[in-house]
């Protein structure tokens, strides 16, 4: 008899289940999640970008709302670090029986004025502390006021050199710069929004708040100093007690600096922070050669307040292509990376925010609006103006390049531009200071 054939069996046999991948399906789901994540990424990283922009931008908020706070409360006065009084000074103060000689119709620098200033108060057993920022632990200590360090740089909001190849024919220029053996000034409290009377309420000089998310030179030098993970003030009283005495650099950890800690990521509008008449467009003036140069201005003060720069980044953090800049961008500089008595931060020199025509800073104005500020847009808007006024004797856009500066207005001969021929003082050296414009449109 013949046997049936065994059908189960075969249809067992073909009907087995596969428990693995191919090689083929394998390499396309490969292929389809580095798709996935080629596409993810960009976004992400996008929106970290947006989160530290917006983080900046609330920063400087705080920063407007605690200037308007210190406006409040000393009746009217934005803080500048210096008295407004300064080109007063009356020399003769010593001596009761000299005529008045107030510094002004003198040849008295900033330096000699303060200098007086500090002799004749301590003479008189009287420690005068309206001379200059106290930045240390805030006492009634003579040593802890920045006027009595001999430091311009310290009391007055900017600082020029006579001796600058931009000077335009100056033959002086009362307000020095830097004491530096260096090609350029620019330093002053104009970049201390975090000193210490304008930083009591917000935290104290090294919050987090006074350093962008993008800023990573100063937020490396703080990280390696263990200044970063505490909670308001980052380092403790007795730190920022030191961080102000003695002199050198702030390198690779905190040895005490001429300007007593580390500058914060942004700053104030030094153009807005002298008498307007300094940078009149009829020709600049030295504060020191006038009577009330150092003039506090307030809030109220700024003409076209919603198109006025208050509050700025300083370094150039938005759309930038290097955190630091080549190593002899600043060469002899106040901030040569190899100068161990320069305000580098850790070798890096970051490029300024009037660097390229792509940078765009965080901004807040004075009428406490806050964005950014595309330097392109500023350039064209000075370019527009230069152009009506083209008959003036001193043709110049939005921003004043008649002061010891030069055409290069602020650190532009060290900047990203390439031929130099930025002409952007936006920020620092705006015609008519505080009642002038840094660029036309607020939209």
């Amino acid at each position: 008899m013949v046997g049936r054939p065994n059908y189960g069996r075969f249809c067992i046999m073909n009907n087995r289940r596969r428990t693995g991948f191919t090689l083929v399906e394998l390499m396309v789901v490969v292929a389809i999640i580095a798709l996935l994540v080629g596409l993810i990424l960009p976004a992400v990283q996008s929106a970290r970008q947006a989160a530290m922009l917006n983080d900046s931008k609330i920063n400087a908020k705080q920063i407007h709302m605690g200037m308007k706070s210190y406006e409040t409360k000393y009746d009217g006065k934005l803080w500048n670090g210096c008295p407004d009084n300064l080109s007063e000074w009356d020399l003769s103060r010593t001596n009761p029986n000299a005529a008045s000689n107030p510094a002004f119709l003198t040849s008295y620098t900033a330096n000699k004025t303060l200098e007086n200033w500090v002799f004749a108060t301590a003479a008189n057993g009287y420690l005068d502390q309206s001379i200059g920022v106290h930045f240390g632990s805030g006492g009634d200590d003579y040593q802890s006021a920045w006027g009595g360090t001999g430091c311009t740089d310290m009391v007055v909001p900017y600082t020029w050199h006579a001796s600058h190849p931009g000077n335009n024919g100056q033959t002086e220029v009362r307000t020095p710069g830097t004491p530096f053996d260096v090609d350029d000034a620019g330093m002053g409290t104009w970049r201390w929004p975090n000193s210490y009377q304008m930083s009591l309420d917000l935290g104290g000089p090294l919050s987090s708040m006074y350093f962008a998310p993008k800023d990573g030179a100063s937020i490396d030098l703080l990280k390696k100093n263990d200044c970063w993970d505490n909670a308001q003030d980052m380092c403790s009283t007795i730190q920022d007690d030191i961080l102000w005495r003695g002199s050198g650099s702030i390198g690779g950890v905190f040895e005490p600096g001429p300007m007593r800690g580390v500058p914060s990521t942004y700053s104030f509008s030094p153009a807005a922070m002298y008498n307007h008449k300094v940078y009149a467009r009829s020709g600049w003036r030295d504060p020191m050669s006038m009577a009330r140069g150092f003039k506090h201005n307030s809030l109220s003060d700024a003409k076209y307040a919603n198109l006025k720069t208050f509050l700025c980044e300083h370094p150039h953090l938005q759309n930038m292509k290097f955190e630091c800049a080549k190593p002899d961008a600043f060469e002899g500089t106040f901030m040569d990376p190899d100068d161990p008595e320069s305000f580098s931060y850790n070798g890096c020199s970051p490029y300024v925010f009037n660097s390229h025509y792509e940078s765009e800073p965080v901004v807040a104005k004075f009428d406490g609006s806050v964005g950014t500020l595309p330097v392109i847009e500023a350039k064209q808007d000075d370019q527009i103006i230069k152009g009506s006024n083209a008959g003036d004797s001193l043709t110049m856009g939005l921003f004043h390049t008649y002061t010891p500066d030069g055409f290069s207005t602020y650190m532009l001969h060290h900047s990203l531009w390439g031929d130099h021929d930025g002409s952007v003082g936006v920020h620092t050296h705006t015609v008519d200071g505080i009642k002038g414009r840094d660029h036309l449109s607020s939209e």
